[in-house]
């Protein structure tokens, strides 16, 4: 018998509407978008979308910033996608 396992593909559709519901408060658009911004890798990127979670009571699940993480690079970064 295979042991159950689960597998999570992340979701930029969930992940655009978790930042629409609790980001843009504060992150306008643009803020991404600058020239001199400082998140240079996919787990970088991560681990901010993790920080602003926890420092603003976002109760997200793990799977949750991924899919906010696969929001933010499939739309602004690019990490991995050029």
């Amino acid at each position: 018998m295979l042991p159950l396992t689960v597998i999570h593909a992340e979701d930029i559709s969930v992940g655009k509407e978790l930042h629409q519901q609790s980001c843009l408060e504060c992150h306008k658009p643009q803020l991404y978008e600058r020239p001199d911004r400082t998140v240079k890798t996919l787990q970088h990127l991560r681990s901010q979308v993790l920080f602003c979670a926890v420092n603003n009571d976002v109760e997200w699940f793990d799977e949750e910033i991924d899919d906010v993480t696969a929001y933010l690079n499939a739309f602004y970064y690019l990490f991995g996608m050029k």
